[in-house]
């Protein structure tokens, strides 16, 4: 029973050793962090883009944009934390600065003049194809030398 005691109490003072460097080592970690975030700062009322990676069932993660927007800065909590009213919904978030990018409008593309009536083209109109459709090419295949003795499909 001696030893089983002993034994607890050894366990217990690592844990609360450990318990205590991890906490420091996280506090020094997000300090780092922090310290190289970049961008510039931003202030109440800016309107922004926030990074929001949701995923959608039957939809691509890799062609779709993973960024909201426009928000709008609320407040500035700390050095790198913003409260931030989402779009759409008006729900207010409390956001890290890297979750963030200053809004810029997406270009629009450009419209054609509404007088302008575009015809489709027939493939006999294609500059390429004077006799309609495009020629095959007369080249024969001649397959890999080291097949020579074989038959090939398509050989004579």
């Amino acid at each position: 029973m001696d030893y089983l005691r002993r034994l607890q109490e050894r366990l217990r003072v690592a844990h609360e050793f450990t318990r205590q460097a991890q906490a420091s080592l996280g506090v020094r970690q997000k300090r780092t962090y922090d310290t190289r975030c970049r961008g510039q700062d931003l202030a109440p009322g800016d309107r922004v883009w926030i990074y929001c990676p949701s995923r959608t069932k039957g939809v691509s993660p890799k062609l779709r944009s993973h960024w909201q927007g426009p928000g709008e800065v609320r407040q500035r909590l700390r050095e790198v934390v913003y409260r931030v009213r989402r779009p759409g919904r008006g729900s207010v978030v409390v956001l890290h600065r890297d979750q963030l990018a200053p809004y810029r409008p997406l270009a629009q593309p450009a419209v054609e003049a509404a007088d302008e009536v575009l015809v489709p083209r027939s493939p006999r109109d294609s500059p390429g194809a004077p006799g309609g459709t495009p020629k095959r090419t007369q080249r024969r295949w001649r397959g890999p030398p080291y097949l020579k003795d074989f038959l090939i499909a398509g050989d004579g």
